[in-house]
C-alpha cells in the first residue's frame, strides 16, 4: 500500500470516527430528552415549575457562554459594527446577485 493510500485511508477513518462520535452524541441527547420528559410527566405542577426554571437558567448560561466565546474572537466587535454600518448605508449586495448557481 502506498503512502498516499495510507494517508487517504487514515483520513477516511478519522472522518468515520468523528461521524460516529457525532451520531452517538445525538443519540445520547435523544435519550436524555426522552428521560427528561418521562421525569417531567411524573412531577407535580409546583416541582415541574422548579425544573422548568432550572432548565431556563441552564439554557441562559449556555447562551451567555457562547456569546462570550464569540466576543473573545479578536476584532469581532469592530467587524460586526462595520458590517452593520455597511448595511445601514446600503453598501451590500444580495448574494443571489453575486452567485446565482447556489
Amino acid at each position: 500500500m502506498s503512502d498516499r493510500t495510507c494517508l487517504l485511508f487514515w483520513d477516511l477513518l478519522t472522518v468515520l470516527q468523528s461521524s460516529h462520535s457525532y451520531i452517538r452524541r445525538i443519540m445520547n441527547a435523544v435519550e436524555l430528552n426522552r428521560q427528561v420528559k418521562e421525569y417531567a410527566d411524573r412531577l407535580s405542577p409546583e416541582r415541574l415549575q422548579v425544573a422548568a426554571d432550572f432548565l431556563a437558567y441552564l439554557a441562559d448560561k449556555e447562551s451567555e457562554e457562547a456569546t462570550q466565546e464569540i466576543l473573545a474572537i479578536p476584532g469581532i466587535v469592530e467587524t460586526l459594527e462595520r458590517a452593520e454600518k455597511n448595511i445601514a448605508e446600503g453598501k451590500v449586495r444580495n448574494w443571489r446577485e453575486i452567485r446565482d448557481d447556489v
